[in-house]
């Protein structure tokens, strides 16, 4: 009996060393999920902030081009002060970058994703496909996975041949009709 006694406590022994074994691989492998969450967490809130911060300033962008186009060639006082201006410009994008904002662009025949572009306007264009970018207006800003300001873009109607294919059948539909009218016109005589 002592022997099975032993056996039994040996058996509950090894049992309980491995099980605490693998119950202490669990737990710190839920610590260290835990963590890696909380950090993905506290970057996602942090990128979020940032680029709200600077959706504010965008409109800024806009504000130095118009002074820019408004008072460019002046005489020599004011092609200074939209000099300087054009350098405010400059060190504000400058900052942009620093933090991490980017540009990006809308590309000559790549699709119309209007998560990223605005379609400022559309043209008929035999080079490039319906639906696909055929110039870039004004470039985008992102930061990170969030778009501060959409490209905006121009965007192809497709090739003219498409206008003109409608255009044809209704010719050929008033041809099948005059075609028609003559028909009974003879068949009268």
């Amino acid at each position: 009996d002592i022997r099975k006694a032993r056996e039994s406590l040996s058996s509950t022994t090894e049992k309980t060393k491995l099980y605490s074994q693998n119950g202490y691989a669990l737990l710190a492998a839920d610590l260290q999920n835990f963590r890696k969450r909380r950090a993905e967490t506290s970057e996602r809130m942090k990128s979020e902030e940032v680029s709200s911060v600077l959706k504010s300033f965008m409109g800024t962008f806009g504000k130095f081009g118009e002074v820019r186009e408004k008072w460019e060639g002046g005489d020599e006082e004011v092609s200074r002060l939209v000099g300087s201006y054009s350098a405010m410009e400059t060190n504000f994008i400058n900052e942009f970058t620093s933090i991490g904002a980017r540009e990006f662009h809308g590309v000559e025949g790549e699709d119309f994703v209007a998560a990223k572009l605005v379609n400022v306007g559309e043209e008929v264009n035999g080079e490039v496909e319906k639906g696909k970018v055929v110039r870039e207006v004004a470039k985008g800003w992102e930061y990170k996975s969030a778009v501060l300001e959409k490209a905006k873009v121009i965007v192809s109607l497709g090739a003219e041949e498409e206008e003109v294919g409608v255009e044809e059948e209704v010719e050929d539909e008033e041809d099948d009709e005059v075609a028609g009218d003559v028909a009974l016109e003879e068949g009268e005589e």
